[in-house]
């Protein structure tokens, strides 16, 4: 949006947007926000809104539909989970999660800041306060095992749906 882009330039400098090019303003974004956690925390507070807004307004328009899938990784942490009936949480080893930051060009610093903002809403107690809604898959190798995991998890809901 280009209020949002304007705000982003004007707080974070004219660079942080790149135009046309939404991927390299989200590497800038992250660039900037996870070696800042000021400036972290005043993006998230900008953005998380308008993302639960949208993602509220996309869910009323599919309201007519049996199944939608949101996708975030702080779905816990903006509150989100109110609106599904069932969590995925996909799990890989550190060692895993490094090798492929790394191919996309993060260090071992760039994931541990991301780490130390995701963990916190993924405490036993959190995961167990969601119960049966809760699903928790590995992903630790590049061979299409996750694949085979969800299409299992979706069979079974599925059966489940029509008992």
């Amino acid at each position: 949006r280009p209020e949002v882009e304007q705000q982003l330039r004007e707080r974070l400098g004219r660079d942080a947007v790149a135009e046309g090019n939404r991927d390299e303003t989200r590497r800038r974004l992250a660039c900037l926000a996870f070696a800042d956690p000021e400036k972290l925390a005043w993006l998230e507070d900008l953005v998380h809104p308008l993302v639960a807004k949208e993602t509220e307004r996309r869910i009323e328009r599919l309201a007519r539909r049996r199944h939608a899938i949101i996708e975030a990784a702080l779905l816990l942490a903006a509150g989100m989970e109110r609106n599904c009936d069932r969590i995925v949480l996909i799990q890989a080893d550190y060692s895993v999660r490094l090798d492929r930051a790394g191919r996309r060009g993060w260090d071992c610093g760039d994931l541990r800041r991301r780490d130390a903002r995701l963990v916190p809403q993924f405490s036993p107690e959190r995961l167990a306060g969601l119960g049966e809604r809760l699903t928790i898959l590995r992903n630790d190798a590049d061979n299409g095992g996750l694949a085979a995991s969800i299409a299992a998890a979706w069979k079974t809901w599925r059966r489940g749906n029509r008992e």
